[in-house]
């Protein structure tokens, strides 16, 4: 709270101290920030909504990182947090690049909404949406985007590979290859073995 930073431009902040109720104040103090990085575990469901509302409107870059949990569980609210930059023209008025480096509980169709409303606006600040989902794709929406791509848009949508299907009991063993019983099946070189009385 002490901290005047007036002509701060990028600012990066990670940990595990959830629930700090005094970073929207802070934000809203950073006027010239144009580069935000910061960690979701930081924050509540209901601290990072908070926070989202007092983001600076010279805001140019959004980075959003999951360090504890990469490829595991991560928060909850971001279909929540997506939708107050869907919804709210007046937060980050002049957002160019948007990224997410583990987003494995938002949904594609939070995506599709934020992309299209920030494309909608006149002119559109947007140039750049990079989302590292680790989950496999649920809804293609790439096709969705293909107006606004041409207009320049970049868009990088990463997802898991499809896993291959799991062999069940239920559909029995592969058919057996096809033999020639003209020929012996053993090779040349395999020499045969004597019959023992032991046997």
């Amino acid at each position: 709270m002490r901290l005047s930073l007036p002509e701060l431009r990028d600012f990066a902040m990670f940990g595990s101290v959830q629930d700090s109720p005094t970073l929207g104040s802070f934000f809203a103090r950073l006027v010239r920030l144009e580069s935000l990085r910061i960690d979701i575990n930081m924050f509540s469901q209901a601290a990072l909504l908070e926070t989202f509302h007092t983001l600076p409107p010279s805001l140019r870059r959004l980075w959003i990182s999951d360090i504890e949990h990469p490829w595991g569980q991560t928060h909850t609210g971001l279909d929540e947090m997506l939708t107050v930059l869907t919804t709210s023209s007046e937060l980050c008025p002049m957002l160019q690049h948007f990224t997410l480096d583990s987003g494995s509980n938002l949904s594609d169709r939070a995506v599709l909404l934020f992309i299209t409303a920030r494309m909608q606006e006149s002119p559109p600040a947007l140039n750049r949406v990079d989302i590292n989902f680790g989950r496999q794709m649920v809804v293609d929406i790439m096709p969705d985007l293909r107006a606004f791509t041409e207009m320049g848009l970049a868009v990088s949508l990463i997802y898991l590979p499809p896993q291959p299907s799991q062999d069940s009991p239920w559909l029995g063993l592969p058919d057996a290859p096809l033999m020639n019983w003209n020929q012996s099946p053993w090779p040349a070189w395999v020499p045969s073995m004597p019959i023992s009385d032991n046997w």
